[in-house]
């Protein structure tokens, strides 16, 4: 086409980024565009979001978030969300905590979904520090205080709800059972603003006070263990 004198628009390249398989063929395509589009423009942000995927799901990490760090326009919160989500599917939690640490330098506000998703990342990989962080961290960016009863709301609701429950579920495989207890009672603690704990979630935090009780159990029996050798032994002295 070029050859011909033609120059594809923007759509074509779009379209020609998007289905070909090959990502190092997509970026190419993508590159082109890049030329041919108003910056920031609608078409140019849909090939971005898509090649980034592509990158992502071919395991080219480092080329995945240099393309991340160049967006056209501010991540909107789809955008997010869907790299988010390619994330959780290749398990990379240092990835994605990556993504989301550079969002404030992208002018871009990561919502309860992209948190979510992070967080559930981080308990696979065994992060329960970083969830820890990471729900502070949502409950100041993202607020959440005054949900109605709008679809998205209800959305909202479930995502914040997830979040917490990943920061538990991290907490209890730490073995960090006290923490995981008080991050539930704060779940709780929120049921006037719709936002409850799964049935996991409460499974989770009734085993992990069952856990607390058993060693408080075991340290009183050895405690009291311990007074009677130390009088068995005063005995054997007099």
């Amino acid at each position: 086409m070029v050859a011909s004198g033609l120059r594809p628009n923007p759509i074509t390249y779009e379209f020609l980024a998007a289905c070909t398989p090959v990502w190092q063929q997509a970026l190419h395509w993508y590159s082109e565009l890049r030329e041919v589009s108003e910056p920031g423009s609608d078409i140019l942000f849909r090939s971005w979001c898509s090649i980034i995927r592509k990158t992502c799901q071919s395991g080219i990490w480092a080329q995945a978030l240099d393309l991340w760090h160049q967006p056209p326009a501010p991540p909107s919160d789809q955008a997010m969300n869907r790299v988010a989500a390619v994330l959780v599917r290749a398990r990379k939690w240092e990835i994605a905590i990556d993504f989301l640490r550079s969002c404030p330098g992208l002018r871009a506000q990561p919502d309860a979904m992209t948190y979510m998703q992070v967080m559930q990342l981080c308990d696979y990989g065994g992060q329960w520090e970083w969830n820890i962080a990471l729900l502070k961290e949502m409950k100041v960016v993202c607020g959440h205080e005054d949900l109605t009863e709008t679809m998205e709301d209800r959305l909202t609701r479930a995502h914040v709800g997830g979040a917490y429950s990943a920061a538990i579920s991290s907490s209890d495989r730490a073995r960090q059972y006290l923490l995981a207890i008080e991050i539930f009672e704060e779940l709780r603690s929120r049921s006037d603003q719709g936002i409850t704990p799964a049935l996991i979630t409460t499974s989770i935090a009734f085993g992990a006070a069952k856990k607390v009780l058993q060693e408080l159990q075991a340290a009183s029996a050895a405690k009291d263990l311990a007074k009677v050798r130390t009088e068995q032994r005063r005995k054997q002295v007099l």
